[in-house]
């Protein structure tokens, strides 16, 4: 018997066909079929009537911010409403990990307050695996993912020092990328308007996004300028891609 039925549906099957009438019938916690036009021999222990609402698969939404709201709410209920069921964390440069400095967790909590809030968190992680239980624990209903920071590995090695990192400062902030990268982070972001990011010039940028390379994952940037010098500031981020064969996304 399966665990649910839900039909009379307008399904949005997410490959970019148009939508049929339908039904969608999940079991033990999965989707089992996809059913066009009425279910035929599905047996359900709670059928659901759709009345003709859209079924589709969850959204995702690529640039959030809701690192540390997951531990206020974390069903995300405004979110899941919308019918948002993936995060795409540490947007802009600012992830909650890894942070190793000492006492930099509630200074960088400060510093992200006004992207992320100020929740009332026992920060008690250090590595982005460390963040991932943490939250996994706090019993969150959405998906995650997690984008390592530039500003957070910056911080982490420099603090909120406007200067350029030492050839040793430098190697120790792409280990925290790569070491990142190893423990499940989608990939690297950078917010250059921000501090500490904006303090960067192109060749620490260039550096911390070739780590990239092997994982494939993508290099994610808040470019330095969306009016002026916007065409300068594309150029820089659309060269570090090609010199470093990284795949490229623009917040």
């Amino acid at each position: 018997m399966t665990d649910l039925l839900i039909e009379n549906a307008r399904v949005v099957d997410g490959t970019g066909a148009p939508w049929f009438r339908g039904a969608v019938s999940v079991d033990d916690g999965g989707i089992e079929a996809v059913h066009r036009g009425p279910p035929r021999d599905v047996d359900a222990e709670t059928t659901v009537d759709a009345d003709g609402r859209v079924v589709c698969p969850g959204f995702i939404d690529t640039h959030s911010h809701s690192d540390l709201e997951l531990f206020e709410d974390p069903t995300l209920a405004p979110k899941l409403r919308q019918g948002i069921t993936t995060e795409i964390l540490g947007q802009d440069g600012f992830s909650m990990a890894p942070m190793y400095r000492d006492g930099g967790a509630e200074e960088w909590a400060k510093q992200l307050g006004a992207l992320a809030g100020r929740a009332d968190v026992d920060w008690t992680w250090g590595s982005v695996a460390d963040y991932f239980d943490a939250v996994e624990g706090n019993g969150i209903a959405p998906n995650v993912a997690l984008l390592v920071g530039h500003g957070t590995v910056r911080f982490d090695v420099l603090g909120m020092d406007d200067r350029a990192p030492t050839d040793d400062e430098l190697d120790e902030m792409a280990d925290l990328v790569t070491e990142a990268l190893e423990d499940g982070a989608v990939g690297f972001s950078t917010g250059l308007i921000y501090t500490p990011c904006t303090y960067a010039d192109t060749d620490e940028v260039r550096e911390l996004a070739a780590r990239l390379g092997p994982y494939g994952r993508p290099f994610v940037a808040h470019v330095r300028s969306e009016g002026r010098w916007i065409w300068e500031a594309l150029d820089e981020f659309v060269d570090i891609g090609a010199d470093e064969n990284v795949p490229l996304h623009l917040s």
